[in-house]
């Protein structure tokens, strides 16, 4: 016997022989039994199924007024419905983001409850610094700056700032080895750097120094000898901790030679503006007072002829602007009606954060939560705020929960 194929010289092997005898055993099994026209039928039938679902399969068409309006898929741009966004933090105008706000409910006032508000997305961009000028650097040179300056920007970076405890050491400890010039060594078992490899060693690092310098020959040292894989804790925060801390000293330029702490010094700067302005208030009175006693005298000249007395007129000062325990109480009252006040959406404030902007992780807490427009308010550890909806807190809640080791 051949094989299917018909090589004659190709012998089927005994397997293939007794199935195709099984098989003709069969055929003439369901031959006698009547039922071997009923599979031909049973197959027949089958193929017709195939051709009829085949055959009703409708298309679907399109009818007019139904079409998709998006600009997304249509590609159509509309240049005079847009909405420009401008930020503030020192971008130019290819930085400016357009939203279209038919795609948006809530220009609309459409938006319903069920539905998440989406804040505008903000992409972290490097701001523009500029280095000291050298009047810039009398100002803070006159003021008899003290060595250890170390004391007053621990109190910037807790009052003024307002970072937390952790992020306060983790900066007060990098900033101690650039002050004192011993220099910034990235230690890590993996990508550490090699032990003769230290940023800034020798130069001790001052409020009058070009930070923007620095901050390049930070980034130059971690290309040529490694990133740093802590998230910016290495030179990056600390750095601009130190540039923000000298832009706060130009602008309070008595802060350095002060003694008082920075919560002190603030209260004494409130203290002298009130003064002022109750000084000033004082000259307005006087003189509104000055001037109607002038005209009131002119029109009773008659009288004064006649031998009356007239009676003198009295000035009454105004009252000093000062808090008032009732004052104070009230404040309370009200901040303690709002506290007792819970909502559902307590549960997520002050709870920690985290989230990617490009390939970096950044960690941050959530401060508060805006109910007019539904979002949550979100610092970041190196000072930046953002707002998110409902669904972006409950992804960096669970982004925080996976990488929270990460965070130092």
């Amino acid at each position: 016997m051949t094989s299917k194929g018909g090589d004659p010289h190709q012998q089927l092997s005994e397997y293939e022989l007794q199935r195709l005898e099984r098989i003709k055993k069969n055929e003439a099994y369901l031959e006698s039994l009547g039922l071997k026209s009923a599979k031909q039928k049973m197959l027949e039938m089958t193929k017709r199924t195939q051709k009829n679902q085949r055959r009703t399969t409708k298309k679907i068409v399109i009818q007019p007024g139904q079409e998709r309006r998006s600009n997304r898929h249509n590609k159509v741009t509309n240049d005079n419905n847009k909405l420009l966004m401008l930020s503030y933090r020192g971008e130019t105008d290819r930085d400016l983001r357009a939203i279209d706000q038919n795609d948006s409910d809530v220009s609309s006032g459409n938006s319903s409850e069920d539905e998440d508000v989406i804040p505008p997305s903000r992409r972290r961009l490097p701001a523009a610094v500029v280095s000291l000028t050298e009047d810039e650097k009398k100002v803070l040179a006159a003021n008899q700056m003290d060595e250890n300056y170390l004391t007053k920007f621990k109190e910037f970076l807790i009052y003024h700032n307002k970072i937390s405890d952790q992020n306060v050491r983790n900066v007060m400890r990098q900033v101690t080895k650039l002050a004192t010039g011993e220099g910034v060594h990235y230690d890590s078992a993996r990508f550490g750097w090699k032990p003769h490899q230290i940023f800034y060693k020798g130069i001790k690092v001052t409020p009058l120094s070009d930070f923007p310098h620095i901050m390049q020959l930070a980034q130059e040292a971690e290309d040529k000898w490694g990133r740093d894989h802590g998230n910016g804790w290495l030179l990056s925060h600390p750095l601009k901790k130190m540039l923000l801390f000298q832009q706060f000293c130009l602008q309070n330029p008595d802060f350095l030679a002060a003694k008082c702490k920075l919560k002190e010094y603030y209260e004494i700067q409130n203290n002298d503006n009130q003064a002022e302005e109750v000084e000033d208030t004082m000259e307005e009175v006087v003189t509104t007072t000055t001037a109607v006693v002038s005209s009131s005298g002119s029109e009773d000249g008659d009288e004064e002829k006649d031998g009356g007395n007239p009676e003198p007129a009295v000035v009454t000062p105004p009252p000093k602007k000062t808090t008032t325990s009732k004052k104070r109480k009230s404040t309370t009252t009200a901040t303690t009606a709002n506290n007792n006040k819970k909502t559902k959406h307590d549960k997520h404030v002050g709870c920690c954060v985290a989230k990617f902007f490009g390939e970096e992780l950044f960690f941050g807490t959530v401060k508060s939560y805006d109910e007019g427009a539904r979002w949550w308010s979100i610092e970041y550890d190196d000072g930046d705020t953002e707002e998110m909806n409902d669904k972006e807190v409950k992804k960096a809640l669970k982004l925080f929960q996976e990488n929270k080791q990460k965070r130092s």
